[in-house]
């Protein structure tokens, strides 16, 4: 299961709520599956606790893919947007 979560809140299969920090709120993405999770502000993948070693283009594919699971992406249409 893929799920989207703020860094505060466990995880669930509902979108994120907003997440305050301070006096004003901000939406953190974070995608989780299985025990990775894929946080976009930070840009960065973990297993567990340990983070995985990604480059940029890798980490921009990874959320495109994540982004459009639910259809089938072509190699062309990846080569385009990455």
């Amino acid at each position: 299961m893929l799920s989207m979560v703020c860094p505060d809140e466990t995880v669930s299969a509902r979108p994120p709520r907003r997440c305050r920090r301070g006096p004003w709120s901000v939406a953190a993405v974070q995608f989780v599956f299985d025990d990775y999770v894929l946080d976009l502000d930070r840009r960065e993948l973990t297993r567990g606790s340990e983070a995985v070693a990604t480059g940029p283009q890798v980490f921009d594919l990874l959320v495109y893919l994540i982004q459009n699971r639910e259809h089938v992406v072509s190699k062309d249409n990846l080569l385009d947007v990455v």
